[in-house]
């Protein structure tokens, strides 16, 4: 095989496959005379194309000689492959001599990496060398180095150490860090600032590893230091109990500006209640805490600290009481509601009266619900239904109340749906659906029903689609047909995949039906609330390719591809290429063009801007640069070429606008495998306009 054999044979197929072709040959390189031969000429010859082509066949060819000679090269890309490439091919005698030349950046990389693929001994060996002719660079490497390096080189380089350092010590050798922060604590006799630096830098690295010493160095710094200068958080994260322990038990843990309320729950009950009684201030998010600890803990908690929840007048927010125990619950609801600072405010009183049994309520809110102000009837229609959250018995007489209201104005009705929508779905049974359908029909047919009203009842609906799904999908069908649309509000997190599969069967006819009758946002609209259960659910992803098929907005096809792309991608994969077949203008879509880029290169020549092409997408009159910035060495030279002059062509348009050139300069000088002659003219002195001139200069140091 020729060099023009190898290259035309690599034109026609995608960068994914062009590089297992060139591993497959670096293979037969090994002991195949002409295969090397071929691998040589390609190495040797003056484009970056087919430098990289026998630089990607050492995966092959183990070749570490043409690795090494690639960091030397003139191409940043080609340095930067055979970089990654020295750990995984290159003899200790070759990884030595990369190191020797490479800058101190690049070191820091190779050395990480040698570390990843688990070759201490040349590491530990180049430390030495660094060592013994006593390089400054040891400082900043040791880390990397096997523990007994470490420990060994340690003290010669710890004068010379900072907070990043100390960082890096305790990410690969926690154990190590911890002894020498240790030894230093007990060698303390006063506050060390420098000491306390390095201690809160390392403590969210050791305490991710090893918590038991970080909290062992935290515990040995309340010595010299008050707990408001140590870092803390990271240790709580991961030892919460023994934090609280140390903030109570010290005389100025108050002082500590620390919020440890999302780890309420990991407190022991004596722990969190001693917390709430002597420092409040490190769980002062009650309600989030309050909804992950047993009911019992809610109770002794509130026991312990609820006066001090209460704020001036003597009241608690509504979402704080609904959270305590019943028999606290209802008798919060009482004491609010005989508030004498609530008295003169019926709009923030009467919500509390949902939290009394039903009767009770009832009796507290009648005069209300009969009041002719329509303000305070919403308020206590809602209070009133409310009372079904914690008492389900009653939904009966909610749903009742509701339907006997069917004529109120539009804003109470509002309120009444959105007072049954905010219930739990697990208050509604299977002997409540009528009486709910009655309930939506009542307000569809009411001829003020508003937008904001509708989206309730939709709300409802949806509520209801795990439990009852062939209820819920009769009704969303019907609500589509008389509001034209619906939301359905992230439902594939809701859901799981055993729900989906049981909706599905009542769902479908519902979505096969909205895709005849043109209404393809609603699609898309279910398909993005569904997210990760597109995955399991085949005939609907048919549905979906039908659509994009069909389609003639470019919204909705690209916004089907990005689902398809992401939760299906073998089924975008074979999607893709018969969609440009039948219809070419498909390549102006983002996610098409993005996935030929990416993923399919022997697909994307005719895409590079030598012709327009007309169809659902585009009316042909303009041809399509493509705005990609970058990853253009998955792409063959030829093509890079061809793209090339599309750019070239845009730069000499004197009818573009500005950002359309300078987007054709930036692309230009990322293309590797062409010579940027266009952007040398632009970057000339004499040009005219000097923002052009600044661009293409930034362009070529590319």
């Amino acid at each position: 095989m020729t060099t023009a054999t190898l290259l035309a044979d690599l034109e026609t197929t995608s960068y994914d496959n062009r590089v297992k072709q060139l591993v497959a040959l670096g293979r037969r390189a090994r002991t195949d005379a002409a295969a090397a031969a071929l691998l040589q000429a390609l190495a040797a010859a003056e484009g970056f194309y087919e430098r990289q082509l026998a630089l990607l066949a050492c995966y092959g060819s183990r070749d570490g000689a043409l690795v090494l000679a690639a960091l030397a090269g003139p191409s940043r890309l080609l340095r930067g492959l055979a970089l990654s490439m020295v750990a995984k091919i290159c003899s200790d005698e070759q990884v030595r001599a990369a190191l020797a030349t490479l800058p101190r950046k690049a070191q820091l990389v190779l050395l990480r990496t040698l570390w990843q693929r688990g070759r201490p001994e040349v590491v530990d060996a180049w430390l030495a060398e660094l060592a013994a002719s006593a390089d400054e660079r040891l400082a900043q490497f040791l880390f990397l180095g096997t523990q007994a390096t470490v420990e060994q080189y340690l003290a010669a380089v710890l004068p010379r150490w900072g907070t990043v350092d100390w960082v890096r010590l305790a990410k690969y050798h926690p154990a190590v860090a911890f002894a020498q922060l240790r030894a230093q604590q007990q060698a303390q006799t006063a506050p060390d600032a420098r000491l306390l630096a390095h201690l809160n830098a390392v403590l969210p690295a050791l305490a991710k590893r090893q918590p038991d010493h970080a909290l062992a160095l935290v515990r040995e710094q309340l010595r010299h230091e008050p707990p408001a200068r140590i870092d803390l958080h990271p240790v709580a994260q991961r030892r919460p109990n023994e934090v609280a322990e140390l903030l109570l038990a010290h005389e100025d843990g108050a002082a500590v500006r620390l919020n440890i309320s999302h780890l309420a729950s990991r407190l022991t009950e004596a722990w969190l209640l001693a917390v709430l009684q002597y420092r409040p201030s490190l769980v002062p998010n009650r309600e989030a805490w309050l909804r992950r600890v047993p009911p019992a803990v809610r109770r002794a908690a509130f026991g312990v600290a609820g006066n001090g929840w209460r704020n001036a007048e003597g009241w608690l927010p509504i979402q704080l009481v609904g959270l305590l125990p019943r028999e606290v619950r209802e008798a919060e609801g009482r004491r609010h509601l005989a508030l004498p600072a609530l008295a003169a405010r019926p709009a923030t009183r009467l919500p509390y009266a949902t939290f009394l049994p039903w009767h009770e309520a009832q009796a507290v809110l009648a005069p209300f619900v009969r009041n002719p102000d329509a303000e305070l009837r919403t308020v206590a229609l809602a209070a009133l239904i409310g009372v079904a959250r914690y008492h389900r018995d009653q939904l009966p007489a909610a749903l009742a109340l509701v339907r006997a209201r069917a004529n109120e104005q539009d804003p109470v009705r509002q309120a009444m749906l959105a007072a049954l929508a905010g219930l739990p779905p697990s208050c509604w049974q299977a002997t409540h659906l009528e009486e709910v359908s009655r309930v939506l029909r009542d307000a569809l047919n009411a001829a003020d029903l508003s937008p904001a009203t509708a989206s309730e009842a939709e709300r409802l609906v949806v509520a209801q689609v795990p439990r009852h799904p062939q209820w819920a999908a009769a009704w969303l069908s019907d609500l589509v047909k008389a509001r034209g649309q619906v939301y359905l509000a992230l439902l594939g997190d809701r859901l799981t995949d055993t729900d989906v599969r049981r909706m599905m069967p009542v769902l479908l006819p519902v979505l096969h039906a909205w895709a005849t009758r043109e209404r393809e946002g609603m699609l898309v609209q279910v398909a993005q609330t569904l997210g990760r259960r597109l995955r399991g659910l085949d005939e609907l992803a048919r549905l979906l390719e039908r659509l994009v098929l069909a389609t003639r907005h470019a919204h909705v096809a690209s916004q089907l591809l990005r689902l398809l792309l992401k939760y299906r991608p073998a089924q975008a994969a074979a999607l893709i290429p018969a969609l440009l077949e039948s219809d070419p203008s498909a390549a102006t879509l983002p996610p098409v063009y993005t996935y030929l880029h990416r993923r399919r290169q022997d697909l994307l020549t005719p895409f590079l801007g030598q012709r327009a092409y007309k169809g659902r997408f585009a009316t042909g009159s303009t041809v399509l640069v493509l705005p990609l910035l970058t990853g253009f060495y998955r792409w063959t030279a030829q093509q890079q070429r061809l793209f090339a002059e599309t750019l070239t062509q845009v730069t000499h348009d004197e009818q573009r606008d500005t950002p359309a050139l300078f987007q054709a300069m930036q692309q230009l000088g990322a293309l590797p495998a062409v010579v940027p002659a266009r952007l040398l003219e632009l970057a000339a002195a004499d040009v005219e306009r000097l923002a052009v001139r600044d661009t293409a200069l930034r362009a070529l140091a590319r």
